[in-house]
């Protein structure tokens, strides 16, 4: 799991006039970019690997108690993305009771990394 250098999601709250979707844009600037990014949404927001215990000693780090609801490529819409490390997301997300948090993962989907 990487720290994003830069992020934005907007909105900020779902939900606000009663809708039980919504689109939510996520921009994103990343300083160690691979083709191999891609960017998980969880809900609740809480998924850090300290709070999940190792139950496989064979199993390496990052630790993930939950998998994320809904996950999309760093460069699905940004050809530059590879070069730049920019680039920008439109997620429908369900207006849940949860808070969400967003992480960039980088090893793709069979091999994630920090």
């Amino acid at each position: 799991m990487e720290s994003l250098l830069a992020y934005k999601a907007t909105p900020n709250v779902l939900g606000l006039t009663g809708q039980n979707t919504e689109w939510v844009t996520l921009q994103y600037n990343n300083p160690k970019p691979t083709v191999e990014d891609w960017i998980g949404v969880f809900s609740p927001a809480n998924f850090s690997a300290s709070t999940c215990p190792a139950e496989n000693r064979g199993v390496d780090p990052p630790l993930l108690c939950s998998a994320p609801i809904k996950y999309q490529y760093a460069n699905f819409s940004s050809n530059s993305y590879k070069t730049t490390g920019k680039g920008s997301l439109k997620l429908q997300l369900i207006n849940q009771t949860s808070d969400f948090s967003f992480a960039l993962f980088t090893g793709g989907l069979t091999s994630v990394c920090r």
